[in-house]
């Protein structure tokens, strides 16, 4: 039986920043909540991004084009939010 396994060809679904993002914009939460619970997932990022490369079989191009840019965006999204 053939299953959608986009885990294992689509590297953009490895992006953590949308999660942290959420973490962060919540606005039902406390300042201070929001950063050690921001800091708890980035302490697992090792762990998360050796997961992902164990699942990830064949990575298309263009899927691994975008994880790329992806990433550059969370980067700048991480640095201005530190600012």
């Amino acid at each position: 039986m053939n299953q959608f396994k986009s885990y294992e060809w689509n590297p953009s679904e490895y992006n953590p920043g949308g999660s942290v993002a959420d973490i962060l914009n919540n606005k039902k939460e406390k300042s201070e909540l929001k950063v050690q619970h921001a800091v708890l997932k980035l302490k697992q990022i090792n762990a998360y991004y050796a997961a992902a490369k164990t699942n990830i079989k064949n990575p298309t191009k263009e899927h691994t084009e975008l994880a790329i840019m992806q990433l550059k965006g969370t980067m700048d999204y991480f640095a201005s939010s530190l600012n």
